[in-house]
């Protein structure tokens, strides 16, 4: 019998499924927005504690405990209710959509500081041509209980809809601004239609509100005459305290007024979702009054839940356009667009097999997920977007019980697929189908009563000893979606850690909908020495997908020693998986990578911070307010440094893409 080990790093498929790498496709091609090592932007609040709080750069936002102690936090009850969700509708629609490109990014090219390209506000409305489109904003074919019907076949349990992006155009009849939807040919409060459809569906509703913004006259977080900027990021100049402009309190006014009435005018609110996450302290909580802020909403709003986005560590974290890792000690929600952007575009919608296995991934790490769409400029609801939502919604109402109101575990997600659990019974979610057995670590104190396929009830053979669970998968016709396998426990699972499927080499693998597959199996490798230490390859094992013994490739001693991998042609590059040398670790203390083009031209994306037996490095590139793995290269360079001339050692390296 042929075994499927839980850490196997490839299997053998089922003919009625496709192979692993086919089966995780491009999901992420050209997103215009928003991991499980390291990642960007400020998508996790952290503490010094956390499993995660070791972790720095712009993906995590660092807090103490008394800082965290300090801040608000939703009630234990709403988070329950929140998190059993599991899935969410995010609806994006803004004046920009008219142009059919990414929302506010695509049309507004001289964006507020401390965006780039940095313009300050001066207490002037904008007059571009993107301020005068909503002269033409009809919405002859919008219908809010129709896009709530819509939600609801979907599988959809919550809903969040954009009350303002960053283009400033408010959705609703604010009294404090009139560049606002009610005053279009339109004409209607679209808000509070979508509330109120909402609310008479019984579907939780949340509100989005982006406080980073590019139109209103006052806004300006950061004053340009008080600073240094270097891209996004600034440096306040010798002798200033703050980086806010004098018209800024005006805009914090502003936001007081228009905060306060979306929560005391469309009754209940489920959810907040700010928008201008903290990137390294490009924004901060006095920009916003974030404190006062949520406390105010927290009042008006008992129960609601709020995101990280406000520099507080709110109630959840939000990495954007890829999975989280595994995460139960904190929630989380991931945000991903339908299609290849927040809005409407015109481009089809990702295929089912991604959208699936993007739930699916998120229900198995213990997080939420928040799919994107957006509407055409007419109101309508796109008929591919809405048929792709309602074959997600059929295969809910088979195997939505293995998702909704489930715990990650008890398995971290592996290359095979992932777990879910509920009470005493576990949920086996698998992409790829093994040809015999999934063999899995026992869970401690833990025996497994039944074993059976979720839909069809067929029962699944299994043996059991002190360290093993071996679970025999017959081989059965085609379906459609991932494999679900229900097992009974002699006990709740609930309250247990999550146990890891051992080493799975690089974890990039546990998320190919972000990162692709590897893409240098048949690379070249050209080292800038060799030395008499040089495999008798020349250093092509270092791309080969068996490791060597001690390393694969040895130069001779040099000021700046290098490797070269040459794909063969460009390609989205979206991670490195280094294996440093096992005799000399050290000596790798100064490794950087660098990308290229044309093998002449190079572009530094990584510096390693010490030496380590190994790295997982994510190659992302700046787009539309955020990092999105995926940058375009034919050659990868790793590199040293040392303080004087010596070797570079190196193991093994896998070059992940798309």
């Amino acid at each position: 019998m042929k075994i499927f080990s839980a850490n196997t790093y490839a299997v053998k498929s089922d003919c009625g499924l496709n192979s692993f790498n086919h089966l995780f496709t491009l999901l992420l091609a050209s997103v215009a927005m928003l991991a499980l090592v390291t990642s960007v932007l400020a998508q996790h609040a952290v503490r010094d504690d956390f499993p995660n709080g070791k972790g720095r750069g712009e993906l995590f936002e660092h807090f103490t405990q008394t800082e965290w102690d300090a801040s608000n936090f939703a009630t234990p009850e709403a988070m329950n209710a929140w998190r059993d969700w599991r899935f969410g509708m995010f609806i994006h629609f803004g004046i920009t959509a008219k142009a059919q490109k990414d929302l506010s990014w695509g049309s507004i090219g001289q964006r507020y500081a401390p965006d780039a390209p940095s313009i300050m506000a001066n207490g002037q409305k904008r007059t571009e041509e993107w301020t005068t489109w909503p002269a033409n904003m009809k919405l002859e074919k919008f219908n809010a209980k129709e896009w709530v019907e819509i939600a609801k076949r979907a599988g959809f349990k919550y809903i969040v809809v954009g009350t303002k992006h960053h283009e400033g155009f408010h959705m609703w009849d604010t009294a404090f601004s009139d560049f606002k939807i009610t005053k279009t040919p339109f004409g209607r409060d679209y808000l509070k239609e979508l509330t109120d459809a909402c609310h008479a569906a019984g579907m939780p509703i949340g509100f989005y509100f982006a406080q980073r913004e590019w139109y209103h006259p006052d806004y300006q977080p950061v004053d340009l005459n008080k600073v240094k900027m270097n891209g996004v990021h600034w440096k306040l100049n010798s002798g200033e305290t703050s980086p806010l402009g004098p018209l800024h309190p005006k805009y914090q006014e502003y936001l007081r007024n228009v905060v306060r009435e979306l929560c005391t005018k469309y009754g209940k609110i489920d959810i907040w979702w700010w928008d201008a996450v903290s990137w390294d302290g490009m924004f901060t909580k006095e920009m916003w009054d974030s404190e006062n802020l949520t406390r105010m909403i927290r009042e008006l709003q008992p129960g609601i839940v709020i995101n990280n986005r406000a520099s507080l560590p709110g109630d959840f974290d939000t990495p954007e356009c890829r999975l989280g890792d595994y995460q139960d000690w904190r929630d989380w929600e991931t945000t991903i667009p339908l299609s290849d952007a927040w809005c409407y575009t015109g481009r089809p919608a990702h295929s089912f097999d991604q959208v699936m296995r993007l739930l699916v991934g998120a229900a198995c790490g213990d997080g939420n997920l928040l799919l994107s769409w957006g509407p055409h400029w007419d109101g309508a609801f796109d008929e591919g977007q809405k048929q792709r939502l309602f074959e997600i919604g059929d295969w809910l109402k088979e195997n939505g019980y293995s998702i909704y109101g489930t715990r990650g575990g008890p398995w971290k997600p592996a290359i095979w697929g992932g777990s879910t659990r509920r009470g005493n019974t576990v949920y086996i979610h698998l992409f790829t189908r093994p040809v015999g057995a999934l063999v899995l670590p026992v869970i401690p104190g833990r025996q497994v009563v039944s074993a059976k396929m979720l839909v069809s009830g067929e029962p699944v053979s299994f043996e059991q000893n002190d360290t093993q669970l071996t679970l025999s998968i017959s081989r059965k016709k085609a379906i459609k979606g991932d494999l679900v396998l229900a097992l009974t426990m002699n006990a709740s699972l609930d309250g247990l850690p999550a146990l890891s499927l051992g080493d799975v080499d690089c974890a990039f693998a546990t998320d190919p909908a972000t990162y692709g597959s590897v893409v240098s199996w048949k690379a070249k490798v050209k080292a800038s020495s060799t030395s008499p230490w040089m495999p008798v390859d020349g250093g092509a094992s270092l791309v080969a997908e068996k490791q060597p013994n001690l390393f694969a490739i040895h130069t001779g001693e040099e000021a700046a020693p290098f490797v070269d991998i040459d794909l063969g042609k460009s390609v989205k590059v979206t991670g490195l998986f280094i294996r440093n040398a096992e005799s000399s670790p050290q000596r790798m203390a100064t490794l950087r990578a660098s990308i290229s083009s044309d093998g002449k031209q190079w572009t530094e994306v990584w510096q390693a911070e010490k030496a380590a037996k190994r790295w997982e490095v994510p190659i992302t590139e700046y787009v539309s307010g955020a990092q999105i793995p995926g940058r375009l290269a034919r050659f990868i360079r790793l590199q040293t440094h040392p303080a004087k001339p010596d070797c570079l050692l190196l193991k093994q390296v896998e070059v992940w893409g798309k």
